[in-house]
């Protein structure tokens, strides 16, 4: 017997399944580690130094899931063959590593496979083609594991003091980009602007340009560029617009600049507008010069992971550890190709695939040749991009999908049928148009005919593709002016990130990979550094995220900047390509840590001395005694907010003066008490929510009030029993009541009645 072993358990059933039909029953025994079943232990109070040797860098594991490594080490010992079929990333082959190293495993009789997918032909091409065990990507993945740990562990230890859960190399440089932003909306200053627009006889618009290299007399200064950056843009081109083939091309013609360099002309002086404006009236317009420029237009390349979660969250609404979540699935199922990835590349058994489909459901819009796409410069291209393993998949296998896994699915098929169809051939027209007397000025028309279709005749009809053609002019023309307008706008602040464009935005500057992405997502919320509002889904920053993103920029600048988060990226991937020394590496970030440490600890002293209300170690005598002694009582930061606490040992009477910005909802206990404050707590390695009264320290997991205890009317609380949870009286341990209340019913959707139900 063969033991198969893979990471997750989800792929446990498909796989074995795949190998049965193969090489028969009792052939292979597919188990999983369940990821990482040993590591580096967690962090409890031990020193970095007593976990990683320093000088060798070699760390002392330890195992984590000890039922896991049990049911590992009986299926080997039984084995003929251990084939690692571990994800064929860092982490998967970190995984193979630590699975040789804990049992021992005899060279002569493992098997190191990678499956990119999990098909009948793709197991039985991977069993085909072993390869060696990467020991480039085990290096780089430890260097990651062991700088992270470390910069976890002693930049998290000097903000808990300040109530701060804790740092992290991606997340504290996350924080950072969003605190940046709000704060860039806080000071933006709304600035209004007109801007001056010609009509002509036979339909021609064009809008007032000015071509001097500084801003002229009245001109808005803010806006001198007509690519003013990201200040005022709003982001443009940070976001997908939730298609599978991109934008409106009608961005096309604006983007499409004159010979002459002008720029869009935004006055901020009303008398200066009304003198252009009576100008133009009075004098004679003539067209200098009629430009066309052909141009193509490609289809968007196939989904990378941080592509899927930006055009998931802006097409399906998804959150992005729902998208992973529902992504990891498909891929189990065998239905579409690994999922974490940053390639745009394709094999060639795939591609013509895609091309077949094509040719059966829009010929007309197949090329000649195959797309072929380019991987960006910090990309790791270790797997395809994301696609269907099939084109064609079996309609049962659809079927049993989810409503919410279909939706994604869909979106996965379409953005990869489309990423092979022909370009798009348009044609950009300028038209330029002088003014008797105004010299440096032109009004200035653009437009855009499209000439081919291609992929974007595939394409949703919410996507505006449509022409917007120029009227026929020739250079000399003379042209009347039926009308002048001026239109008024103002400025517009940046907008906050979501999802969408923070993930975008982090694999631009080269900051974390695919499978981190939905992980510092929700890292960042659970800490409470970043709230997201459910309607615009937009990510604001906290006031414990400011503190956090402060407290760190003011000890260890550089560690939170993006520059320095994309070039450690940078030497992790140096260290895989075997142009870097892990032990180099990692001892250059220790030297320059410990200095930054040094000096830290004086800075943050003074800040704690500064702000003794958020220092958690300072003791503050308090003006009012304690309300239940009448004890002189003592102010101090706790997790529930700024807690009065009395000073006499016997009493310890507390009170919550202040609580945190998060607490909201009135006791369920006892109206009358003050509320409750949202905490959480890890369990099985998850983050639980629970509720806590601040008056009578009444917890429990529903934000909504609970049922009431059938037999004393209490509040009762969620409690798990053996036979699952269930709802049991809050004063069973106090008063032994052994009320338990039946599961509050769901309100049910209101059912819509048609006209026919409603007469009859």
């Amino acid at each position: 017997m063969n033991v198969f072993i893979v990471e997750s358990p989800g792929k446990v059933k498909h796989i074995q399944g795949y190998l049965d039909a193969l090489f028969g029953q009792g052939a292979f025994a597919v188990v999983a580690t369940v990821g990482h079943f040993c590591g580096l232990p967690k962090m409890d109070g031990q020193a970095f130094s007593d976990v990683v040797n320093t000088t060798t860098w070699q760390e002392h594991w330890a195992v984590h899931k000890p039922d896991v490594v049990a049911r590992l080490k009986a299926r080997i010992d039984q084995a003929d063959r251990v084939i690692l079929a571990t994800d064929a990333d860092r982490e998967g082959e970190a995984i193979a590593w630590h699975l040789t190293r804990m049992f021992r495993l005899d060279p002569r009789r493992v098997l190191r496979v990678r499956c990119t997918e999990i098909t009948k032909a793709g197991l039985k091409a991977a069993l085909a083609n072993p390869v060696p065990l990467d020991e480039r990507l085990v290096a780089a993945q430890r260097a990651r594991q062991v700088l992270d740990y470390e910069f976890g562990m002693e930049l998290s230890r000097p903000l808990w003091r300040f109530g701060c859960r804790s740092a992290g190399r991606v997340q504290s440089a996350a924080v950072r980009m969003i605190v940046d932003r709000e704060h860039a909306i806080r000071s933006f200053r709304v600035q209004g602007f007109t801007t001056i627009e010609a009509a002509y006889d036979g339909g021609l618009k064009a809008q007032l340009h000015v071509s001097a290299p500084a801003p002229i007399a009245g001109e808005l200064v803010r806006n001198v560029s007509e690519n003013a950056g990201d200040s005022e843009s709003n982001d443009h081109g940070n976001d997908d617009d939730g298609t599978v083939g991109g934008g409106d091309i009608a961005d096309d013609g604006e983007k499409a600049l004159d010979a002459g360099g002008y720029r869009l002309l935004r006055l901020a002086d009303p008398a200066v507008t009304a003198s252009l404006a009576r100008h133009l009236k009075e004098h004679k317009h003539t067209v200098s010069t009629v430009s066309e420029r052909p141009s193509t237009r490609r289809p968007p390349p196939p989904f990378t992971t941080s592509q899927l979660l930006s055009t998931a969250s802006t097409a399906l609404k998804m959150a992005a550890k729902k998208t992973t979540a529902l992504a990891q699935e498909l891929f189990e199922k065998g239905l579409v190709t690994y999922i974490r990835t940053d390639s745009t590349t394709l094999s060639e058994e795939a591609i013509e695939d895609i091309r077949a489909a094509l040719k059966e459901k829009a010929p007309n819009f197949l090329p000649a040749v195959p797309q072929t796409y380019s991987n960006k410069a910090h990309a790791q291209g270790a797997h395809e991009a994301i696609r269907p393993t099939k084109m064609s998949q079996p309609p049962e296998a659809l079927a049993s999908l989810s409503k919410d896994e279909r939706a994604l699915y869909d979106l996965i098929w379409q953005r990869t049928l489309v990423c092979q169809a022909a370009d798009a051939q348009l044609v950009s027209t300028v038209v330029t148009i002088s003014v008797e007397g105004l010299s440096g000025y032109a009004l200035i028309a653009r437009g855009m005919v499209i000439k081919s279709v291609g992929f974007m005749g595939l394409l949703p009809k919410t996507v505006s593709n449509k022409d917007s053609p120029i009227p026929a002019t020739e250079r000399g023309q003379r042209l009347r002016l039926v009308d002048l307008k001026e239109r008024a706008g103002q400025t517009k602040p940046p907008s906050r990130f979501t999802e969408a464009r923070l993930t975008t935005h982090l694999e631009r500057l080269g900051i974390g990979r695919p499978a981190t992405y939905s992980a510092v997502m929700t890292s960042i919320v659970e800490r409470e550094y970043v709230v997201c509002d459910p309607k615009v889904r937009e990510l604001s920053p906290t006031k414990l995220g400011e503190l956090s993103d402060k407290l760190l920029r003011g000890s260890f600048d550089l560690l939170t900047r993006s520059d320095f988060t994309a070039s450690i990226e940078k030497n992790f991937d140096r260290i895989a390509e075997g142009r870097l020394a892990r032990e180099t590496f990692l001892t250059t970030f220790d030297t320059g840590l410990r200095k930054m440490l040094a000096l830290a600890s004086h800075k943050l002293a003074s800040f704690a001395q500064a702000n003794p209300d958020l220092d958690r170690d300072a003791v503050v005598r308090d003006t009012k005694p304690c309300g239940k002694c009448g004890a002189p009582r003592n102010l101090v930061v706790g997790r529930l907010g700024r807690m009065a606490r009395c000073s006499a040992e016997a009493c310890g009477h507390v009170e919550v003066v202040e609580a945190k910005e998060h607490a909201k909802s009135p006791c369920h206990k006892d109206s009358a008490h003050g509320p409750m404050a949202r905490l959480s707590t890890r369990r099985d390695g998850r983050v639980v929510p629970f509720f806590k009264c601040l008056t009578c320290s009444y917890t429990t997991s529903s934000e909504t009030p609970p049922p009431p205890c059938p037999l004393c009317r209490a509040p009762t609380v969620q409690r798990q029993g053996p036979q699952g949870a269930f709802w049991g009286c809050c004063r069973f341990r106090s008063d032994g009541c052994k009320g338990v209340a039946p599961e509050p019913q769901k309100a049910q959707p209101r059912k819509r009645q048609n006209r026919r139900e409603k007469t009859g």
